[in-house]
């Protein structure tokens, strides 16, 4: 009995692991191209209306920060909303599953 339970703490800390780094490289990569569409849509004509006492070369790097601060919020938005799927997904077929037939047998020990 000991040993199943560790094998089964270690199976559930390894899928753990697994998962957060599956969700850590696709929100990078989704990120990486929500900025790619971002960036292809602005116009580099357009004139940027600067703060008082900002300088043109000070604006760049605040509104590239800017543009990747949105594109990780895109990126957030686009998780969570595969991850409110699969749990409804998910959901539907736990609702679905039928009861096994018989009696249940119950582990008696103490």
């Amino acid at each position: 009995m000991a040993a199943g339970a560790g094998l089964q703490n270690f199976l559930r800390v390894m899928s753990m692991a697994f998962g957060g780094s599956l969700t850590q490289t696709y929100w990078e990569d989704a990120a990486k191209a929500s900025r790619a569409e971002l960036v292809s849509i602005i116009n580099p004509n357009t004139p940027l209306a600067l703060p008082p006492g900002l300088s043109a070369d000070a604006a760049q790097p605040m509104f590239s920060m800017a543009v990747s601060g949105q594109a990780f919020m895109v990126a957030t938005n686009h998780f969570y909303a595969y991850a409110t799927v699969l749990i409804l997904i998910f959901a539907a077929v736990v609702w679905l599953v039928k009861p096994p037939k018989g009696a249940l047998q119950t582990a008696s020990g103490h």
